[in-house]
């Protein structure tokens, strides 16, 4: 039986070490993945002829060049945005090119990945970006190309200062928040989609502290796993209050991915410790987000000399007045952070 080639060609040596080793992996006894990921490779290999191949998936800055000297039965982009028609996001990663090239060349049908991903969003101390970066996360995710819903479970609610000016007042409705907290059950894709005034979907703000309508903030974390497990969204990005209880503790001991908002004081490292300590059952990943806004007014602030022991995936360093979702997409603000979470 004839060896079915399929050719990836990407000059991104990050996300080829990325998806090069499960796709091999994934790959039948008659199936092999040859790889071009060098400048001088890929320069060499179009200077010549070749046979034709079963699948070509190129990065979209060559795929023309090496679609002239390369036929292939079937082929793809590899593109940075949303993939459509005949192309793969590079956000998708590995699964994005086994999903396109079909099973007949896998070894057996590969099992899907958690449908919802929960990723929970929490400070060790106060303005510390925190509703920026979920609200930053949750806006680039649904950028990619993912289906996002925004949770603020915090007892005060303002996440809707954040969005475009003319609807902010729209994102409170008491009595669709508190039919969605009483019937979890209630919570359907095409409902939320009706209250969608952003790229993601949001559940609806509390317009006074949530304990005046006699709902716990543990309440938010039943509805989360409720909802994960419906599978309608691709991620669930959870805003969580400031103080530690024991609620709070035992959701994120479950966490799979945790993302903390901090500093740069010298108590930083010191706070993101006794915090972690707390969380005794965690055994997912966990990325840092670094607010240095105030370096130039705080002698304290140690800034990069301090070692933190988990990545800071990103930070921020100035900020507008007022900031809205809008200027996180146009000015790539904590899209380093949600490239780090998904």
């Amino acid at each position: 039986m004839k060896t079915n080639v399929i050719l990836l060609a990407c000059l991104d040596r990050e996300y080829v070490d990325k998806v090069e080793a499960s796709i091999v992996f994934a790959l039948n006894e008659f199936s092999k993945l040859t790889v071009i990921d060098s400048e001088e490779y890929f320069k060499e290999y179009v200077e010549s002829m070749h046979a034709e191949v079963d699948v070509l998936i190129a990065d979209e800055a060559i795929y023309q060049e090496l679609h002239r000297v390369q036929p292939a039965t079937k082929s793809y982009k590899i593109v940075e945005g949303k993939g459509v028609d005949n192309s793969i996001s590079k956000y998708d990663g590995e699964m994005g090119i086994l999903s396109c090239i079909g099973s007949q060349y896998l070894n057996s049908v590969i099992p899907e990945e958690e449908k919802t991903h929960i990723i929970d969003v929490v400070a060790t101390s106060g303005g510390s970006c925190k509703t920026m970066t979920a609200l930053g996360i949750a806006t680039h995710l649904a950028d990619m190309g993912k289906k996002v819903l925004y949770m603020d479970a915090e007892v005060m609610q303002n996440f809707y200062e954040f969005m475009p000016e003319g609807v902010r007042e729209e994102y409170g409705d008491e009595n669709m928040a508190l039919g969605f907290i009483k019937n979890p059950r209630e919570v359907k894709a095409t409902i939320l989609g009706a209250i969608k005034k952003s790229s993601f979907d949001y559940f609806p703000a509390f317009k006074e502290p949530v304990f005046a309508y006699n709902v716990s903030l543990e309440a938010y974390y039943h509805v989360a796993s409720f909802v994960a497990e419906l599978g309608i969204y691709d991620y669930i990005v959870i805003e969580h209050s400031l103080e530690l209880s024991m609620a709070l503790v035992r959701h994120l001991s479950g966490s799979r991915m945790l993302v903390i908002c901090t500093d740069s004081t010298a108590y930083a490292r010191g706070r993101i410790d006794r915090f972690m300590k707390n969380i005794v059952d965690f055994n997912g990943q966990c990325f840092l987000v670094c607010d240095k806004r105030r370096a130039h007014v705080d002698s304290r602030l140690l800034g990069d000399s301090i070692i933190y022991k988990y990545p800071v995936c990103d930070s921020i360093s100035e900020s507008k007045a007022s900031m809205t979702i809008n200027d996180f997409l146009s000015e790539g603000l904590f899209k380093a952070a949600a490239e780090a979470v998904r």
